[in-house]
């Protein structure tokens, strides 16, 4: 677990949507193949396997996380780290539900 103050920090950050960030991240599988970049999305490089690296630039970091957990399994945040953290801990949250 983290510490409460970095905790609260990073919910902050996230929060503010007024703080300009660059999140990458990769989509897989079926999802790679439909996807439709948004106006404030490029697509970086497509890898041997077919995953799609998709830089995300200035995107409300709450809606975000949002959309993002609805991808399950095809989607993993690359960068940054904090919001790499924010998703683990969304999903440990979420898996709490059914434990």
């Amino acid at each position: 677990d983290l510490h409460p103050r970095v905790r609260r920090q990073r919910q902050m950050c996230i929060r503010d949507s007024s703080i300009p960030t660059t999140v990458v991240y990769k989509i897989k599988n079926r999802l790679a193949k439909n996807y439709k970049l948004r106006d404030w999305e490029r697509l970086d490089k497509i890898e041997s396997d077919g995953s799609h690296v998709i830089v995300n630039k200035n995107e409300d970091l709450e809606q975000f996380l949002k959309r993002i957990m609805r991808y399950g399994t095809e989607c993993e945040i690359c960068s940054p780290k904090f919001l790499k953290e924010e998703m683990v801990e969304r999903i440990n949250e979420t898996l709490k539900n059914y434990c």
